[in-house]
């Protein structure tokens, strides 16, 4: 999926098309302000056999278009550490969770998506530590089945998340049982 996808994905909730995908609203705008003609689709590169079929099981329900901010963990960060490199993934503390989340809705004819903003949120309230912070947001994930999309996701935001939350011992199996891709 690309940036351009999620960019013109409509921001108002929008109405069902004969073919089952779902259309704009009247007056719906994109994520950068400008009205789109038809809502942005992406075709998955399913296999032949799921042709008209019914929706394969494990298919993801939604996206999360997640970010992460962090601050260094003075507690963690080797002192003689360089001050010009970037710490590690596990040497930074996170002080938000924040995503946007949209449906997806799924035309079985043609194998293509349209997506429609559910929510936008940026998790956790003045004087949470990082502990409840992981905590809600894993809770969160695990209610639904998400395609995760990041920015330096994989290499930063999600390892992050995920070292954190292990050194808090938080579990997270919603993540590991539902795979990594």
């Amino acid at each position: 999926m690309s940036l351009r996808s999620i960019a013109n994905v409509t921001a108002r909730r929008g109405t069902p098309t004969s073919g089952g995908t779902v259309g704009p609203a009247a007056g719906a705008t994109s994520l950068d302000g400008q009205a789109p003609a038809t809502p942005r689709r992406h075709r998955p590169a399913w296999p032949e056999a799921w042709a008209g079929a019914a929706e394969p099981v494990g298919l993801h329900q939604a996206l999360l278009v997640l970010d992460i901010e962090t601050v260094p963990d003075e507690e963690k960060v080797p002192a003689d550490w360089p001050s010009d490199r970037f710490p590690k993934a596990a040497w930074h503390k996170v002080i938000a969770v924040s995503f946007v989340e949209a449906a997806i809705a799924r035309d079985a004819a043609t194998g293509t998506e349209a997506y429609q903003i559910r929510s936008c949120r940026s998790g956790g309230e003045p004087g949470w530590d990082e502990e409840r912070l992981l905590r809600a947001f894993w809770k969160f994930f695990a209610a639904g089945r998400y395609r995760v999309v990041t920015w330096n996701g994989r290499s930063f935001d999600l390892p992050t998340l995920l070292l954190r939350s292990l050194m808090h011992g938080i579990a997270v199996p919603s993540w590991y049982r539902r795979g990594t891709k």
